[in-house]
């Protein structure tokens, strides 16, 4: 599964998690922890470095402290998570992860499995249609695992209707 980073910037540039990382991280462990996540093969792969308007970047990056909280508070072993730390929003979440860690994705591309997506639930839909356009794959082979906490800080039409116009614009540089 995939675990979207998300985190905070306080008034002194301090990076930390905010209360959306936290209902991601339950939401993970509950999966983890369920008959449905294969915890000998499977692994969980939080994306996420450092939120796009930081000057420059924080010492410890957003997967790093999320995988930090899963590992000390959730009790989930530290060699089933992967971290993918370059990435400044959800495009480079799969891009980079996709380059980083390939065989991550293969049974998916095979069709022989899904991933799972965790996220806030507007967030859930635009990394459906995100990663499969990155893929090229169908959106089919992820499985939306919302958090029960909705993202009230985004409003999902514009942002859905923002990565349909990145979309396009990729469309017209391939024409």
């Amino acid at each position: 599964m995939i675990l979207f980073g998300t985190a905070g910037i306080d008034k002194d540039g301090q990076h930390y998690l905010s209360d959306y990382a936290d209902h991601r991280i339950n939401r993970t462990a509950e999966i983890y922890n369920s008959p449905c996540f294969d915890r000998e093969t499977g692994k969980i792969l939080i994306v996420g470095g450092y939120s796009k308007g930081l000057v420059s970047p924080p010492e410890i990056l957003e997967s790093r402290l999320m995988g930090r909280r899963l590992i000390e508070i959730c009790d989930i072993p530290e060699d089933s998570i992967l971290y993918e730390i370059r990435s400044t929003d959800t495009w480079e979440n799969f891009y980079n992860s996709l380059e980083q860690y390939p065989w991550f994705y293969e049974k998916a591309i095979k069709g022989q499995e899904k991933i799972g997506l965790i996220s806030h639930p507007f967030h859930v839909k635009r990394a459906i249609r995100i990663g499969s356009v990155v893929l090229d794959c169908f959106s089919e082979w992820y499985l939306a695992l919302p958090t029960p906490e909705l993202d009230n800080q985004h409003n999902e039409e514009i942002a859905m209707q923002k990565v349909e116009q990145r979309i396009n614009a990729l469309r017209k540089r391939i024409d």
